[in-house]
Order: structure tokens, then sequence, then C-alpha cells
């Protein structure tokens, strides 16, 4: 689930990045949280997605702010 979730954030920020899949990196760092502060058993996501890719030119990485999600990046 973890990796199909990455996928799909990754690729929406390089796409909104105007960059391709192949010509541009990003990155996501995710915290796994298992328990709720009541030590209730809560597994759930945290997560840390740049708002922007990474392009690089002759070595050197240039980094390509995203344009904001629309409604319809949200409810895709």
């Amino acid at each position: 689930m973890l990796a199909v979730v990455t996928r799909a954030l990754t690729g929406d920020v390089i796409h909104r990045a105007g960059q391709r899949r192949c010509d541009a990196e990003t990155g996501v760092v995710t915290f796994i949280q298992r328990f709720g502060s009541a030590l209730n058993l809560n597994i759930h996501l945290h997560m840390r997605v740049p708002d922007g890719a990474w392009r690089f030119v002759n070595s050197k990485a240039h980094f390509e702010r995203a344009s904001a999600p629309t409604d319809a990046n949200i409810e895709r």
C-alpha cells in the first residue's frame, strides 16, 4: 500500500512541477505510527512530500516548484 501511495504522490508532484518522471526526481519521507495516545492500536502514516521536483542538468540539481494542487488533483 505504501509503495502505491508513494508512487501516486511523487508522480503528481513531478507532473505539477512541469516535468516528466524520467527527467526529474522527488521523494517522500514516511513515518508509520502504530499506536494512539492511549496506547491503542491505530496504524496510520505521516508523510512529508516536497512541493516540487529536482532535475539534474550537467550534474547540478535544479529545484522546480510544483503548482498548487487543483480540486481535480485532490479528487483524483
